[in-house]
């Protein structure tokens, strides 16, 4: 539907809204043209194309024939076969047809040829007593033939790479979705629905395909493991930064609440589980469709059908509550959306860059594809187009961006490609980039038996105490990872049940754009006495013991522990380098130590279950030989005593 959308419109509207002096032919012609008609209906192509053909040679003003062997190669998706037609009814029906001219305008621009395309609208918008509804159009479509040249006559850089025919194939492959890491492709395939039907033709069913790049290369798509695949179609998937959840959408299935709905699957133990209808809080009567997930996994972005949009299809939200359920859709409103169709959103991990395709506003094409970023206020910039030649005369049907912002991924049926529709990448110029955004990825494992654990990690801004992501690494090999954006100071907190709970320090305030991404393994100890750990979120200023505000989220993430673990009792160790005296450095500690002691005893901690202790420069971690070595050395640590 999306890829024939808007030429269908313009067609539709052109035959449904005839002129009043639409030449009315003689009984024997009309017979003529009903029997062929029949013809075709039958299926009956060739001797229908021949009376059609002869119809036209008898009389060379009557347009119907002329509309219903055009309509032939529409179906056929011949589309240039379309234009000699036109142009012969142009010629010779005009004056009984001048529709025709929208027809072939239309047609015209849909094969890139924009220039040729604005004469016909001329020549239509100069004629008197048309359609108001099929002039007002024609106008609109003149003002985009001439946006679309002023485009076409500013490309911007395009080099296009088709990603091999391990990832591609004799059918459609469509809707990547990437990995933060870049290491996991997973996107739609549409797939024969038994042995040796044709993968263009209506046998065949969609299903979710995954490919990894290894040694520079994508290995062999295979379908995707687990049980989300069904005998049905499933597409259109968006998967959380932490590979965790998976939105889709799926059509026509007995749980649905309308045309297409969302569903959602989760990973376990790598693979992924039966999905779930995502509910009637989202999903409605009308058409939902088309997800994009925000890298926390509690943002959905949607294409929708439903009452209350602005036009055919407009772009919405919903985001999780505090109760963990997904609230209203809230609609984006008309900056984003048009009195056309908005479909494919793609919010990228900065959580800012909205990509998306759009009929209804001016483009090269029908369906072009442009970017909108949401300010500190929380509204959306005024759209922009993402150029030629990335968008074309046809249809787009969206593109994503990798995390780093500067390559993005897009489906192409264009020359050269292995099969029908291809999955390519290309490097996105630099005024079309969001922000780039790094990540932190891991595996989290019991420090003594080495045995990968399924842990709860949040990451946290320091700043504002915030959680910014929360989710859990996966059982089977103990695996996470995250998307951070710079510009902040993050904590990352790690627990699992009958563990010690593990933090990290990700300082990103001074980060360049070309931050490497963090990978990080995590031992984590067994709870028992003389486990310790390094509290790595704790902040004091120079030569003071005052701690800084900052330090609040590892303080409460120390308290929950305890809340946990009421049967255990904690040493608090203060520790510095070796600069300055050793008298002062054991005064400076001791009295750090006691200020977190102090706080967790204001929180509420019984002070019986506390001590406090420092340690000044005589239990070094690092060298004090260099800065990196004394600031490991400068630290607060808890240790469980009983």
């Amino acid at each position: 539907m999306i890829i024939k959308f808007q030429f269908l419109l313009i067609l539709s509207f052109c035959v449904l809204f005839p002129l009043q002096n639409f030449a009315q032919k003689n009984k024997k012609s009309t017979e003529k043209y009903e029997n062929a008609k029949k013809l075709l209906q039958r299926g009956d192509f060739e001797n229908g194309n021949k009376a059609l053909n002869q119809l036209i040679i008898d009389d060379s003003t009557y347009a119907q024939p002329y509309l219903l062997l055009a309509e032939l190669f529409y179906n056929a998706q011949d589309y240039k076969g379309m234009i000699p037609i036109y142009e012969r009814c142009a010629l010779n029906c005009a004056k009984t047809y001048p529709n025709i001219f929208v027809l072939l305008g239309n047609s015209l621009v849909y094969v890139g040829e924009v220039k040729k395309a604005k004469l016909n609208f001329e020549k239509f918008i100069k004629i008197k007593d048309t359609n108001p509804e099929l002039k007002a159009m024609a106008e609109e479509e003149l003002k985009k033939c001439d946006f679309s040249l002023d485009l076409m006559s500013k490309p911007v850089p395009f080099n296009p790479q088709n990603l091999g025919n391990l990832v591609n194939s004799i059918c459609d492959e469509y809707y990547p979705n990437l990995s933060p890491d870049e290491l996991t492709m997973i996107f739609t395939r549409k797939i024969p629905k038994y042995s040796g039907a044709d993968p263009a033709s209506e046998n065949t069913q969609e299903d979710f395909y995954i490919s990894s790049f290894l040694n520079g290369n994508w290995t062999k798509a295979i379908p995707i493991p687990g049980s989300v695949n069904t005998a049905n179609n499933e597409g259109a998937q968006t998967i959380s930064g932490d590979g965790q959840l998976m939105i889709f959408a799926a059509c026509n299935r007995l749980d649905g609440m309308g045309q297409c709905d969302l569903y959602f699957s989760k990973k376990v133990n790598g693979k992924w589980n039966t999905s779930k209808n995502i509910g009637n809080v989202v999903n409605t009567v009308n058409w939902e469709s088309q997800p994009s997930i925000s890298s926390d996994g509690r943002t959905i972005y949607f294409s929708s059908e439903r009452p209350g949009g602005n036009g055919q299809s407009d772009i919405w939200k919903t985001t999780m509550n505090e109760y963990n359920k997904w609230a209203t859709p809230v609609n984006l409103g008309n900056v984003i959306n048009t009195r056309g169709a908005e479909t494919s959103p793609f919010i990228h991990q900065d959580g800012k860059t909205l990509y998306f395709c759009s009929n209804g506003l001016m483009g090269v094409g029908g369906f072009d594809i442009y970017f909108s970023k949401l300010n500190e206020e929380g509204k959306w910039s005024e759209p922009k187009n993402l150029g030629y030649p990335i968008n074309t005369t046809k249809d787009e049907i969206g593109l994503v961006v990798n995390a780093q912002g500067n390559k993005a991924y897009i489906t192409s049926s264009r020359d050269g490609g292995t099969g029908l529709q291809d999955l390519y990448f290309f490097e996105l110029y630099k005024e079309a980039r969001p922000e780039s955004v790094t990540y932190i990825k891991g595996k989290v494992f019991d420090k003594e038996t080495k045995k990968a654990l399924k842990a709860e990690f949040e990451l946290k801004d320091l700043k504002t105490g915030l959680s910014v992501t929360k989710s859990f690494s996966d059982e089977s090999d103990g695996s996470f990872m995250i998307c951070i954006t710079p510009g902040k100071d993050y904590g990352l907190f790690v627990s699992s049940e009958g563990h010690m709970f593990y933090s990290e320090n990700i300082n990103l305030t001074s980060i360049s754009p070309s931050q490497k991404p963090f990978e990080i393994e995590i031992p984590i100890e067994q709870i028992k006495k003389g486990s310790k750990i390094i509290l790595k979120n704790i902040f004091f200023n120079t030569d003071s013991f005052d701690i800084k505000n900052n330090s609040e989220s590892e303080l409460n993430k120390l308290i929950s522990f305890m809340n946990s673990n009421i049967s255990i009792k904690i040493e608090v160790g203060g520790h510095t380098d070796n600069k300055g005296k050793p008298a002062y450095n054991l005064d400076l500690s001791q009295k750090r130590a006691k200020a977190v002691y102090d706080f967790l005893v204001k929180k509420g901690v019984v002070a019986a279950r506390l001590k406090f202790k420092g340690f000044g420069d005589t239990v070094p971690i690092s060298t004090n030989d260099t800065e990196e070595g004394r600031a490991l050395n400068r630290r607060t640590e808890m240790k469980i005593v009983e």
